[in-house]
């Protein structure tokens, strides 16, 4: 995200603080100290965690192009129901293809301090951001899934990366 890439640019190697890490609500709530954190991350093929296992950045730096790919295999799902989980956003996408990762967003008061400059790009309303395997599943979704014939209640379906104009949304 917009977040942790400022933090990467900031050191010249491209690490970020385990600190910062450890302090996100998923890895909190695993419960794992700094040292079970700074093991399992050891383990990774596709992370690197300093000597003194205060850091951790990618062992392939994440560039433009990365961020281009990544885009064009993620869908923004809006006009969704009150009630959506993951589970029940899951079956629903999954039916067009493999869907690698969901993350449903829901909307903040502009004067949030947790909104940034990304969320209010994307949506001002509940919305999902919706990862596959692939681009082509993604467009596939789009294709399949986009309900414009209800205005109100269908579920709107776009890619977060547009072939003809680049996105101003920041996902990674």
């Amino acid at each position: 995200n917009e977040f942790l890439l400022k933090i990467m640019n900031k050191d010249s190697e491209g690490y970020v603080p385990l600190s910062v890490i450890s302090s996100w609500k998923k890895i909190k709530s695993l419960g794992a100290t700094n040292q079970m954190l700074v093991k399992a991350l050891r383990t990774s093929t596709k992370l690197i965690v300093s000597d003194d296992g205060k850091k951790v950045r990618r062992r392939q730096p994440f560039t433009e192009k990365h961020k281009e790919e990544l885009q064009s295999r993620m869908i923004i799902a809006e006009n969704l129901p009150e009630d959506s989980s993951r589970n029940s956003l899951e079956k629903v996408f999954s039916v067009v293809g493999s869907v690698k990762n969901i993350k449903i967003c829901h909307p903040q008061e502009p004067s949030s301090a947790r909104a940034s400059k990304s969320d209010t790009l994307v949506s001002n309303k509940m919305h999902a951001l919706v990862e596959y395997e692939t681009s082509q599943q993604a467009e596939k979704a789009v294709e399949k899934l986009n309900d414009e014939r209800n205005w109100r209640k269908g579920l709107r379906v776009r890619t977060v990366l547009r072939r003809s104009v680049r996105t101003q949304c920041s996902i990674s």
